[in-house]
């Protein structure tokens, strides 16, 4: 571990500059929202850039990060931050005791669900984000590598009644969980009613249809 520009970061991590850029993405989104700013919901947390960031905006921000490294930092970069609530683990479509990570040695962005068992990996929590029972959700941010739709199972009693901003990762990754890129927007309408109003890089912004 080591610290850079003001932030602890693990060692595979040469600085945390392209995650701060990609942290923009938090302002761009909130332009589209115009409701409360209660409690976000963020998974992964990573080093705990978009943790902090988003609690310059939201009450309450509970976020995830599964990987010990990453959590080591996470914890030391967010200790002075009352706001936000850090949980070791994932989300998914259910509560689980133990789920797989896949762990990416060479980097600290990288860490997914595991669906092959011949690299490294390990096992963490899993959590359903209606388990919480949180009734003031006003929005949820993932950058889950893929796993989107498979959390937002998870998230159906939350999002059916607090209809919350949702800012998601969008591309190839989702294949390895057997989905198409663009099939989240068609799923989140379907299920959910939900329409694409914005991208900014990789991530995609929804909001309930008017």
């Amino acid at each position: 571990m080591k610290h850079m520009n003001g932030w602890w970061c693990p060692d595979v991590l040469s600085g945390p500059g392209k995650f701060l850029r990609r942290s923009e993405v938090i302002g761009y989104a909130l332009r589209y929202w115009h409701g409360p700013k209660r409690r976000v919901i963020q998974a992964g947390a990573h080093i705990g850039i978009w943790p902090r960031m988003l609690a310059q905006y939201f009450e309450a921000v509970v976020c995830l990060e599964p990987e010990p490294a990453n959590w080591e930092c996470l914890m030391l970069n967010t200790k002075d931050s009352p706001r936000i609530t850090c949980v070791r683990g994932l989300l998914g479509a259910q509560q689980a005791l133990l789920a797989p990570l896949s762990v990416q040695p060479h980097s600290s962005g990288g860490h997914h669900v595991a669906t092959r068992y011949d690299r490294d990996y390990t096992f963490v929590g899993q959590y359903a984000i209606d388990d919480w029972g949180y009734d003031d959700v006003d929005a949820i941010f993932l950058d889950t590598e893929g796993c989107e739709i498979p959390i937002l199972h998870g998230a159906r009693d939350t999002i059916q009644h607090c209809k919350p901003l949702l800012v998601c990762e969008e591309n190839s990754c989702c294949q390895r969980y057997g989905f198409q890129r663009g099939e989240l927007q068609k799923w989140l309408m379907e299920e959910y009613y939900y329409k694409e109003v914005g991208t900014y890089g990789e991530d995609s912004i929804f909001l309930p249809e008017s």
